[in-house]
């Protein structure tokens, strides 16, 4: 499905032109860096519900500042042919959708030949939408990546001692008091997996908890006798202070 792009698509923290917009859609946009390109990208794929996933990066060049390419999530590359695919379902469906983002030169030599690094849109954006999956269904959103602020909003969960299966199930009455609608529940931007909280659980108990077994186990008792030891011998005195002080 060739998938149409208007202005209201392009990202908002940025100066864009549609120069071109059929089959193939080509933005000029005031791109500076690598950074800007990231950005760029994030802001792209929340306002089009897609996912979009590193392909080839040039941080420098002679005749360019940076380069980056993109593929679908959906893409064969680096993935298991789904025919094989033997966990359950698969994302690939050898999606051919990209976008290629080149930053300019802004020399005397590229303002000459090309009129819009006057104008400082040195990024060239050469999008191709044509996606072989719909990307409003709920399988399709529940791959998409979480918001940036969702981890910690999570991580808070985890703090007033919730568990994965806890935290789930709080969020998404939170979603409902919200007055969410039904389809964003399944967006995993919003509302994420199961998987992707449990990953995030796991990281934080590391960094919180410490490990499960070997020799961090250890480290993290020794540090809670040393805390409690601590706590002990401000109490004792504490109480030697009150009975002097009688």
């Amino acid at each position: 499905m060739n998938l149409s792009i208007n202005c209201d698509d392009l990202p908002s923290s940025f100066k864009n032109i549609i120069v071109k917009n059929c089959s193939i859609t080509i933005v000029r946009s005031n791109l500076n860096d690598m950074h800007d390109i990231g950005k760029w990208v994030a802001e792209f794929s929340t306002k089009t519900n897609t996912r979009w996933n590193v392909r080839t990066t040039v941080p420098n060049g002679k005749y360019i500042q940076c380069k980056k390419n993109y593929i679908c999530h959906h893409s064969s590359h680096h993935k298991v042919d789904r025919t094989l695919n033997k966990k359950g379902q698969s994302k690939n469906t050898d999606c051919k959708a990209s976008i290629k983002i080149v930053v300019k030169v802004d020399t005397v030599s590229t303002r000459k030949s090309d009129p819009f690094v006057k104008n400082n849109y040195l990024g060239m954006i050469t999008i191709s939408n044509t996606h072989n999956h719909n990307i409003n269904t709920a399988e399709a959103l529940r791959y998409l990546n979480p918001d940036i602020h969702l981890r910690k909003t999570f991580e808070e969960y985890f703090y007033d001692g919730m568990t994965i299966s806890d935290a789930l199930r709080y969020h998404e009455s939170i979603l409902t008091m919200s007055n969410t609608p039904i389809e964003d529940f399944a967006n995993g931007r919003i509302n994420p997996t199961y998987r992707c909280v449990q990953n995030w659980h796991d990281q934080w108990r590391v960094l919180n908890l410490g490990p499960r077994t070997g020799q961090g186990v250890i480290m993290v008792i020794k540090y809670l006798c040393l805390i409690i030891y601590i706590k002990n011998l401000f109490y004792i005195y504490i109480i030697i202070i009150d009975v002097f002080c009688d």
